[in-house]
């Protein structure tokens, strides 16, 4: 213990030799008194005492307890403040009206006006607009989607799901590939060939999306992690969900427009398998 004795402090320390009273100094350290030991002779008597406390291992128990509170405390505040994060996609924030998607082939470009400023056709017709493709997701000022106001609920038994019903209303590929041309210059990417994308329905036709919008058509690239090859899974798997009644044409469309990536994660697996292989997707 600490004694204050004559204006000196003495450190009061008894132990079986007996009991001994060492002169310190103390200086003052952000407003905290720090009293230190003298070299004294009477402290190297209880040396051999000191050193037997910390060998018992009481000493190094309670600076261990003191280490991991601290590191519990460290934590704690790391998470109350947001600094640990998952690697957990997140849902779209983004939502859709589903009364809108059977109704307009702008339905999802009409949704999403009153958040966004949408680049102009003639902009994405002329390879003029700046659009941006983070995470395998297409610019939603650029490519929010269309539905073909043609295909609904009611006939999907004699549309959609028809084995080859697309090939019936799937655009000219001069067309479409004069639309990659500037989609590639749209979307800035450092890769102009246009054999490593392909010109993707975000909507795809095989869920009644529209053939030539060009809010629903855009260059994919067939590379990296996120590509068209891996789009087309998750087209498949909502198409059979549908023609089976397992989920309804409108939730489908709204799924694949608003972050498809989230969704494979979400029915298919969280990380895709890649693939070169070639070919359309609906």
């Amino acid at each position: 213990m600490l004694l204050e004795s004559d204006s000196r402090w003495y450190f009061v320390y008894e132990c079986e030799a007996g009991v001994f009273k060492i002169p310190t100094r103390a200086s003052s350290f952000f407003g905290v008194q720090i009293v230190s030991l003298l070299s004294t002779e009477a402290f190297s008597a209880q040396r051999d005492e000191l050193k037997n406390f910390w060998n018992f291992g009481i000493g190094r128990s309670i600076l261990f307890g003191i280490v991991i509170i601290i590191i519990a405390i460290t934590i704690i505040g790391f998470v109350a403040t947001g600094n640990l994060t998952s690697n957990t996609v997140t849902p779209p924030t983004t939502t859709v009206n589903p009364s809108n998607l059977s109704t307009s082939s702008n339905s999802l470009t009409t949704s999403l006006s009153t958040s966004l400023t949408l680049q102009s056709e003639s902009s994405l017709e002329s390879g003029t607009a700046h659009c941006a493709s983070i995470g395998g997701l297409p610019d939603r000022t650029c490519t929010p989607g269309a539905t073909d106001p043609a295909v609904n609920q009611s006939d999907i038994q004699s549309t959609i799901c028809v084995s080859g019903w697309t090939e019936t209303i799937r655009p000219n590929e001069t067309y479409t590939e004069n639309l990659k041309y500037y989609s590639i210059k749209d979307y800035g990417y450092n890769d102009t060939y246009l054999s490593d994308y392909e010109e993707d329905h975000l909507i795809p036709l095989e869920l009644g999306g529209s053939p030539t919008s060009v809010y629903n058509l855009w260059a994919q690239p067939h590379y990296g992690t996120w590509n068209s090859f891996v789009k087309d899974d998750l087209e498949d798997y909502l198409n059979a969900q549908v023609c089976d009644g397992k989920m309804s044409l409108v939730q489908a469309q709204q799924d694949i427009a608003s972050n498809w990536v989230y969704y494979y994660q979400q029915f298919i697996s969280a990380n895709p398998t890649i693939t070169t292989e070639n070919g359309y997707g609906d």
